[in-house]
């Protein structure tokens, strides 16, 4: 089993260059046209997401589990309502697994990289990052 993905320095100190944003929200991750199911927003950046979901569904996107590397031509999309001015917007990207550890309780975290999003997600994403910011 593949431990959490251990992303800071051995001071504790994060050694990614993009700020992740802690946030709870819920998300939809779509595999087909037929196939969507509910995840947890874990945690949110410039370049990606992190989810918690179900293990069953966790296997249906990448079915090696922790034991194996993503594959990464496989490609999912992903809605997020993010919170914006008292209210939410619909964020939506398309994503590649980057990585799926164990959550405990039945549940997988999933890393998911965005690919592509149109102009509008863009634009989401950049209003709510800079008011995390500042």
């Amino acid at each position: 089993m593949n431990p959490q993905p251990d992303f800071t320095d051995g001071a504790g100190v994060e050694r990614r260059d993009l700020k992740r944003i802690p946030i709870e929200s819920n998300a939809l991750v779509r595999l087909a046209e037929y196939l969507t199911f509910r995840a947890r927003l874990r945690n949110i950046s410039a370049d990606a997401v992190q989810v918690v979901c179900d293990s069953r569904y966790a296997l249906l996107i990448h079915p090696g589990g922790v034991d194996e590397v993503p594959d990464p031509a496989r490609l999912i999309d992903v809605s997020i309502a993010l919170p914006e001015n008292n209210s939410s917007a619909e964020f939506k990207a398309c994503c590649r697994v980057k990585y799926c550890v164990s959550a405990g309780d039945d549940r997988m975290m999933l890393g998911l990289q965005y690919v592509s999003m149109d102009f509008h997600s863009v634009q989401q994403l950049d209003r709510f990052m800079e008011q995390q910011a500042g």
